[in-house]
């Protein structure tokens, strides 16, 4: 009977003590918050919304959001990591201006960037008078390379419009 016992006991320990073991999950994304290994990219975006004007005037793109995106291979180095991606985000500013904060190495990390459109009006000539016409800009900001500490200004970049399909213009 103390047996049956002694082996009903050890047998609820070991039930106990396993299941409370963790293991660690591999679906979990790879993390990188570590400050001191950042670098800074600064960057303007703008739009020509008045085609009228005899001198053009090119005006901040405000509150379009920025993606910048690092390969975890590139900020693994040796760490076997070969496939996902670590993002970061940011919105301009009224003037169009961004800066963002991307994990970076010694050695450097590409970064991507995704561009959100901007949907406006812009002011034209048609036939002789003014008109405006609404639509989309769409915005291209090439890919960087960065080191730790490195602060980088981007080229500005000029959204490109492209007017709204009015009713009656499809085919």
């Amino acid at each position: 009977m103390k047996r049956i016992f002694f082996n009903v006991l050890a047998f609820a320990a070991v039930l106990t003590f396993g299941a409370s073991c963790t293991k660690e999950d591999p679906a979990k994304p790879l993390t990188y918050d570590a400050p001191e290994r950042q670098a800074t990219i600064y960057g303007t975006l703008l739009v020509n919304d008045d085609l009228t004007a005899a001198k053009q005037k090119y005006t901040g793109a405000a509150g379009v959001a920025i993606i910048a995106t690092i390969s975890y291979s590139d900020l693994s180095s040796g760490a076997g990591a070969t496939s996902g991606a670590i993002s970061r985000a940011t919105t301009t500013n009224s003037k169009g201006e961004f800066a963002i904060q991307v994990p970076a190495t010694e050695a450097g990390v590409s970064v991507s960037f995704t561009v959100n459109d901007l949907k406006g009006k812009r002011t034209e000539t048609v036939g002789g008078s003014s008109k405006e016409v609404a639509g989309t800009w769409r915005f291209s900001i090439a890919d960087q390379r960065v080191k730790i500490d490195q602060e980088k200004i981007s080229d500005t970049v000029v959204g490109v419009f492209t007017p709204s399909k009015s009713s009656g213009d499809e085919v």
